[in-house]
């Protein structure tokens, strides 16, 4: 009887250390899109405040009104860089999710 329990505990060990193992792995994808994000988080917050900065200071300060166009622009390039950011990560989890 020892030898039958004995046998079904180093099973439940060889699952519990495979779940673990899985687990693991799933953490360390997990964290490459987590870095991935954070990257395209802080460039894309970093040209959105660029491209404020040049609006307001264009719009209110000088009198240059064709240059505004340049601060719309870093706005409206900050948020694709953002956007195209988010979709790389979700496809690219995605395609990994429909690999396994």
């Amino acid at each position: 009887m020892s030898g039958k329990f004995r046998k079904t505990t180093e099973i439940l060990d060889d699952f519990v250390n495979l779940m673990n193992n899985i687990q693991k792995r799933r953490m360390s994808e997990m964290e490459s899109y987590v870095k991935i994000l954070n990257a395209v988080k802080y460039i894309g917050g970093t040209v959105l405040i660029i491209g404020i900065v040049i609006f307001l200071y264009v719009f209110f300060v000088t009198d240059y009104s064709s240059v505004t166009g340049i601060g719309i622009g870093t706005v409206m390039g900050a948020a694709f860089i953002f956007l195209m950011g988010v979709f790389l990560v979700a496809s690219e989890e995605m395609v990994t999710k429909i690999k396994k």
